[in-house]
């Protein structure tokens, strides 16, 4: 069995430190990886969307990459930066319609396309809902430096906690899409929503989750996949391929 996620700097393990990007060795992925005894083939980049994925053809190139046809598992592990805007244009206009980088719509209907082309090969796919961001620390520290503040918050109809509000509808989008076509789904962001200690398990940024926050998402994804059977195949392959390997030898 195969598994590969292909998200973005919150699956790649990316904090903010001193006003710098920098990746961590023990990243939610790594970690997970490391608790199952599975290998995870981490496709994860800074700034990576579900359009560009969808655009320059990814999925189909790494299965073209893989040398055995095994039982595979694709994991999605997008969509913050699909909700997020080019604030600089926003910043230069702010009274006229802004679409996100990915229009939600058009973000619903390649999740689906891409999910239904995977599955039609025999492939799982595993899809994660979005981490809550906090709306105020992101302004703060990465919108407001992208343009005028006060531009920006007239687009915001003077409300910044819109920001999440967006977020939420993408994080909202991908579990109807894990309705429609019966994928599996990893709910982490209500997980998430219930802990009242959140914030201190992020960066300053707003966004991404800092050291003790990673060991926090792996955690509780890993609650999220033991409770649920339909991962129970997933969860004990290695368990099965020990079982094997022992009759084989008795045989």
């Amino acid at each position: 069995m195969h598994t590969v996620v292909f998200g973005d700097s919150i699956a790649k393990g990316i904090v903010t430190m001193n006003g710098k990007l920098e990746t961590i060795e023990n990243n939610a992925v790594k970690l997970i990886s490391d608790f199952y005894h599975q290998t995870i083939d981490n496709v994860s980049f800074y700034g990576q969307t579900l359009k560009r994925i969808f655009d320059k053809n990814i999925i189909d190139q790494y299965l073209g990459s893989l040398e055995h046809r095994e039982e595979l598992y694709v994991v999605f592990a997008l969509g913050g930066n699909d909700s997020d805007y080019d604030w600089n244009k926003v910043s230069q206009n702010p009274h006229i319609h802004h679409d996100p980088k990915t229009p939600i719509r058009a973000f619903e209907e390649m999740l689906i396309q891409m999910i239904k082309q995977l599955q039609s090969k025999g492939i799982s796919v595993i899809l994660t809902t979005i981490i809550p961001l906090d709306s105020q620390l992101y302004f703060d520290q990465v919108i407001s430096k992208m343009g005028d503040p006060e531009q920006i918050m007239i687009f915001l109809n003077q409300d910044v906690e819109n920001i999440a509000r967006q977020q939420k509808e993408y994080s909202s989008a991908i579990m109807r899409c894990a309705e429609e076509t019966q994928s599996l789904l990893i709910d982490v962001r209500s997980k998430m929503e219930l802990n009242a200690e959140t914030l201190k398990y992020m960066c300053k940024d707003g966004v991404h989750p800092n050291e003790n926050g990673y060991k926090f998402l792996a955690d509780s994804i890993i609650e999220l996949i033991n409770q649920n059977d339909s991962f129970e195949k997933w969860r004990n392959v290695n368990q099965l391929s020990n079982k094997q390997s022992l009759i084989a030898r008795v045989d």
